[in-house]
């Protein structure tokens, strides 16, 4: 008899203890989140060959010496080789300003500026994947590498990229 109240217990304790985990990942990522980080390999390798063909426009500028027709062919790659940095950058502080927003009724809100997409959101047992569903229909299923009160880090692992997301800051 003793032993099977012990048991019970246990068992009692393992459900108990496997029930708050799951719903510990579902009751962490409640809340508004805004972009902080994105980390994406194939990104900066881009930009460090931008920043290896301005710098290859630079010395072939400066070698140009009084050829002008050269030294203005140049110039122009160097131009279009800064706007395309440029445009990068911008896209990245315009992700930057995403948040993501998870209501405890699996339903969630995306904006970035004034563009915004509902949908639905559900997180595996495991608290491991976040399956995003918008509102077309789609659904996309992210890694969940890390989740805290104070913070979401997404894995992409087809390119070893992450997305970092902290709580938004509520305007008072």
């Amino acid at each position: 008899m003793k032993n099977n109240i012990l048991s019970l217990v246990a068992v009692v304790a393992t459900l108990s203890f496997f029930a708050a985990c799951s719903g510990g990942a579902k009751d962490q990522i409640v809340r508004k989140w805004q972009m902080s980080e994105m980390k994406s390999p194939s990104a900066t390798r881009e930009m460090n060959e931008l920043d290896q063909k301005i710098k290859a426009a630079d010395d072939s500028i400066a070698s140009a010496g009084t050829d002008t027709t050269k030294a203005a062919m140049f110039k122009m790659d160097k131009e279009s080789y800064v706007s395309q940095k440029e445009s990068y950058e911008k896209m990245m502080e315009s992700f930057n300003k995403q948040t993501w927003e998870f209501m405890k009724d699996g339903k969630c809100e995306m904006a970035m500026g004034e563009e915004k997409e509902s949908g639905t959101w559900s997180i595996s047992e495991d608290g491991k994947k976040l399956a995003l569903t918008s509102s077309n229909g789609k659904t996309d299923t992210l890694e969940i590498s890390e989740l805290t009160k104070d913070k979401m880090v997404f894995s992409i692992t087809k390119d070893s990229s992450s997305i970092t997301f902290v709580p938004a800051e509520e305007k008072k």
